[in-house]
């Protein structure tokens, strides 16, 4: 299975003149025309069933599967909410894959997390209740079903609208023209070399007109897996190994080429990985004898952790998290406005 997921990204991805790859890419792009057809018919049947009810619902969704940064953005909103004496309901896409729910209560403030693959049944449950002032939906963009009182919107800066093909051709969810449906954009990842005039162009091209506002992750701490040591934030010199099963590596890479770390290897998996004990001991038979520390993310410490005694056995370094917390690049204000006017307008 494992094989199989990686074959169909490097696939999706396939650049080259291969006639293999080609043509499993035609009969991937005549798929993504049924899935348009099949989404189109989704998306209007949810619309006409759509609920509202008395409580402020925001989602934070994407149209790409892959890490774009939902989680940490509905944790940021979060604590705002929590500053302002506010009791929030947080809903998630039920129990499918279990790093991010239990990085969102370990990182958040005591509120409500509730889990389901039914969004609208859980809403349709807080209809009635009095103790709570938001709800925040976490990847309710193709929720068609619920009114959003605030529709905020993630994309990557690196590849906002994926490699620009629906499903499966591609990793889009949606056609970029559904952008104009949200009130506010969230571009994250940004690096210094990222052209903001650019991606406010290509945004632009599909008519959205709401606020664009810019994010990128920042270092907050680096400890050992398990507790204990906190390495400081700078590893100048220090010769590291990556291991993460995130979407698009590439930007925790550059997180960690910028604490003047070397990066002697990367071993890279897929979105929402599981890893088994083959896993652990490839990572060993492979590890370079140069590494020092090896880092992985928030996201795979949970994975980690279920198997952490098999770790500890078989990989002979000890493995560091590294906590990323978001930072506003341009434009916070602007979501922070967004805000005011949603909860009648009380100061951040």
């Amino acid at each position: 299975m494992k094989a199989m997921v990686r074959f169909y990204l490097r696939t999706i991805n396939y650049r080259g003149r291969n006639p293999v790859y080609l043509l499993l890419q035609i009969l991937l792009y005549l798929l993504s025309g049924v899935y348009f057809v099949f989404l189109r018919m989704k998306r209007a049947y949810a619309r006409r069933r759509k609920i509202k009810i008395d409580i402020p619902v925001i989602s934070v969704g994407n149209i790409t599967w892959g890490g774009t940064g939902k989680t940490p953005l509905v944790i940021y909103l979060v604590h705002i909410f929590k500053q302002r004496g506010k009791n929030i309901s947080v809903i998630h896409h039920g129990q499918r894959f279990g790093d991010e729910p239990e990085l969102l209560h370990r990182k958040l403030p005591p509120v409500e997390i509730l889990h389901s693959a039914s969004k609208k049944k859980l809403l349709l449950g807080l209809k009635n209740r009095k103790d709570v002032n938001i709800v925040v939906i976490d990847d309710g963009f193709q929720n068609w079903d619920i009114h959003r009182d605030l529709d905020i919107l993630v994309l990557d800066s690196g590849a906002p609208f994926g490699n620009g093909y629906l499903i499966p051709r591609g990793n889009l969810r949606e056609e970029p023209a559904s952008i104009n449906r949200a009130d506010l954009i969230v571009v994250n990842k940004i690096t210094p070399q990222s052209n903001l005039d650019a991606l406010e162009k290509r945004i632009a091209r599909y008519n959205f007109s709401g606020d664009i506002v810019y994010t990128c992750y920042e270092i907050e701490k680096i400890r050992k897996m398990g507790g204990g040591e906190v390495l400081p934030s700078f590893l100048s010199e220090r010769k590291v190994a990556l291991v993460a099963g995130i979407g698009h590596p590439e930007y925790f890479s550059y997180l960690i080429q910028n604490t003047g770390a070397e990066i002697i290897q990367r071993f890279f998996y897929p979105d929402h990985y599981v890893y088994t004990r083959q896993d652990l001991q490839t990572i060993e038979d492979k590890l370079d004898n140069k590494v020092e520390v090896i880092l992985i993310t928030e996201k795979d410490e949970v994975k980690f952790k279920k198997i952490f005694s098999e770790s500890q056995s078989i990989i002979s370094l000890p493995l560091y998290v590294v906590e990323v917390g978001l930072r506003f690049v341009k434009n916070e204000q602007a979501l922070h406005r967004r805000l005011d006017i949603l909860l009648g307008g009380s100061g951040i």
